[in-house]
């Protein structure tokens, strides 16, 4: 018996084989490549589809096991709002759209003229109105190439078609559908107003069905594709930042799951969730029945160090800049506001932009560089306060993703939150996550909470420097302070 983890990554595809004891065998992992024209950015899921067969199949072969009479897991995780609209025979019409894309902005206004905003949410768990749900990408088409749409047998997110390749069975699952925007979280089922509003019919949606979900062995054609094996069974996993939560040892209340890739995410783990319009806090389905996922995305998070990086510190490896980040006089570094794509929920300013402030002939690049991670560390506290205003207790923070491999970067936001901060020993943590649901379907496992107890570790502990708590008390004072000095510029455009 063994477990197979594919991640459907934004910029790779990544595959990963663990045996029984959850131990990583191989793993393999391939770069996605997209159409970019304008605000279109578009890829061929037919591709990714081939590209995903390769990957399962060179992580088997690495590990030089023989699967002739082996049950193999294949558990899926990854994005949601990329979708892929096909015909009768499961064909693409058209290329992939990616979550990433943004034609739809004229649509988002549509969408705030004709629903109610606050309404949207209480239906949706979804907060606000943004291009890169499919919904509003949808109407795109609707209006500019109605002719897709009626030829469109289902409308599949890329999760949907690749279990569809694999199975022949057009399925969705619950955790990934509340960023179509086309998703009731309450009523378990699609909004009908707001399906009809983009010019598709119900019939035209895949079945939704919970997460972490056997639904059945790949088709034979596959199987024969595929390196042999006994069976290949296909589970419908979860969202990738749920499964990260997993693979992490974060899914616990309490616990706020921050993924410190190129976006800044917050995923936290709850029994209830309860609507309050004056609470702008994402809800998604949880992996587990009565579960809920209060979740907050901040588009500028690590992105900010790797412009910075790569556009001013290029000759500098990780290793030296972290030396020389630890020599940083923190009393009169600048202040940085990372609003390099706009500031998200629950303050939600797309047109917003980043500032250097407090810039004199005295700061060097790598002073810049020690307040870009300062200034994603106050963004940070930010979303962590308003999380404990509305009610949600956060008593840890657990950080993976590259950003976490960067211990000055970690004792920084451990320092500005006040809260300990930790660090998983897996590095791929929405793999494992994904590999420890296939294992709790094969009844390795009671549930996901014992498997993350049993599998997860961590690696590195980041206790607050009580020493040094006023100068950061006033470091993100003064951080706010310039922040609502420069609010009035974050509304241009904002409707």
């Amino acid at each position: 018996m063994f477990f197979i983890a594919v991640d459907l990554g934004t910029t790779n595809i990544k595959g990963a084989i663990y045996n029984k004891k959850m131990e990583l065998l191989a793993m393999a992992g391939k770069k996605v490549v997209y159409q970019r024209q304008n605000e279109f950015v578009e890829f061929d899921a037919v591709i990714y589809f081939k590209e995903i067969m390769l990957l399962i199949s060179e992580c088997m072969r690495k590990t030089n096991y023989n699967f002739r009479h082996s049950e193999i897991y294949l558990t899926l995780t990854g994005q949601a709002e990329s979708f892929v609209l096909v015909d009768s025979s499961g064909v693409p019409l058209c290329p992939a759209v990616s979550w990433m894309d943004m034609r739809s902005k004229e649509e988002c206004r549509e969408m705030l003229r004709d629903f109610d905003e606050e309404n949207g949410f209480q239906i949706t768990g979804q907060p606000w109105i943004t291009p890169t749900w499919t919904a509003t990408k949808l109407r795109w088409f609707y209006k500019n190439n109605p002719a897709i749409l009626a030829k469109t047998w289902k409308v599949l997110l890329l999760k949907d078609y690749i279990l569809f390749c694999l199975t022949g069975k057009t399925v969705s699952e619950s955790s990934i559908r509340g960023f179509s925007y086309l998703f009731d979280i309450n009523k378990r089922e699609h909004w009908q107003e707001m399906v009809k509003y983009c010019g598709i019919q119900n019939d035209q949606m895949p079945e939704v069905i919970e997460p972490c979900k056997r639904i059945g062995s790949v088709l034979p054609q596959i199987k024969k594709i595929l390196p042999e094996a006994g069976d290949y069974i296909v589970n419908v996993g979860t969202l990738d930042h749920i499964a990260g939560m997993l693979g992490s040892n974060a899914y616990f209340p309490g616990t706020a799951a921050e993924s410190a890739g190129t976006v800044l995410s917050l995923s936290i783990l709850s029994d209830t969730w309860n609507f309050d319009p004056q609470k702008k806090i994402a809800c998604l389905i949880g992996p587990e029945a009565g579960r809920y996922i209060l979740f907050d995305c901040c588009d500028s998070g690590g992105v900010c160090m790797e412009w910075i990086k790569n556009e001013f510190l290029s000759e500098i490896t990780y290793g030296r800049l972290e030396r020389l980040l630890q020599k940083v006089n923190i009393n009169t570094a600048p202040t940085f506001l990372p609003y390099l794509t706009g500031i998200n929920p629950p303050e939600y300013y797309p047109d917003a932009r980043g500032a250097f402030l407090g810039l004199s002939l005295g700061h060097s690049k790598i002073d810049m560089a020690y307040s870009v991670m300062e200034g994603v560390a106050c963004m940070l506290h930010n979303n962590l306060k308003y999380c404990e205003e509305a009610g949600i207790a956060v008593e840890r923070i657990v950080s993976s993703g590259g950003g976490a491999n960067s211990k000055v970067w970690n004792q920084i936001k451990a320092n500005i939150c006040k809260k300990l901060l930790l660090v998983p020993k897996e590095k791929n943590a929405s793999a494992f996550g994904a590999a420890m649901i296939g294992a709790v379907d094969a009844g390795i496992f009671h549930d996901l909470s014992e498997a993350c107890k049993a599998c997860a570790d961590f690696s590195d502990t980041y206790f607050p420097e009580v020493n040094e708590q006023t100068t950061y008390e006033r470091r993100f004072k003064q951080y706010e302070n310039y922040k609502n000095l420069l609010a009035p510029s974050f509304y241009a455009g904002k409707e």
